[in-house]
């Protein structure tokens, strides 16, 4: 053998051996961010609870003053409630009724003294009617009760 021949040889292997370290560390590379990934995907996923309780939720502006709320009544009727800027009730979409009566859908809206003024809703469950207030809380119209 010649002397030209080994060092052709000799280089050639060099290379090869070369390349061979190359795709052990990419292949080293690849295995371990497909196991990262596998991890990742198998890891269970967060859902949100099937049911979410409070007594009371709260929307408050930016400056954390409550201007709505979704709550209950005196009476444990539900309802949505409509704070003025003052924190005063200005109006109240949900259920009217005492205990035992039956329940009436229906919205009011309030005056700056917190007097209820107009009510619109099913007056018995059923009968669509509509009531206007004076400053007293009493009644000044209405629709008939049908």
């Amino acid at each position: 053998m010649n002397p030209d021949t080994l060092e052709t040889i000799v280089a050639r292997l060099e290379k090869l051996e070369k390349q061979n370290r190359r795709l052990k560390s990419a292949g080293i590379a690849l295995v371990m961010l497909c196991s990262s990934a596998v991890l990742i995907a198998a890891r269970p996923a967060q859902s949100a609870p099937p049911v979410l309780t409070a007594k009371k939720f709260t929307l408050v502006t930016s400056g954390g003053r409550e201007i709505m709320s979704m709550t209950s009544d005196t009476s444990d009727q539900p309802g949505l409630q409509i704070l003025d800027t003052g924190g005063k009730e200005r109006a109240w979409l949900g259920v009217f009724g005492k205990p035992g009566q039956t329940a009436e859908p229906g919205v009011a809206f309030f005056d700056t003294d917190g007097v209820e003024r107009l009510w619109a809703g099913l007056s018995q469950g059923t009968a669509p009617r509509v009531i206007i207030y004076d400053k007293d809380h009493k009644e000044t119209w209405s629709t008939p009760i049908r």
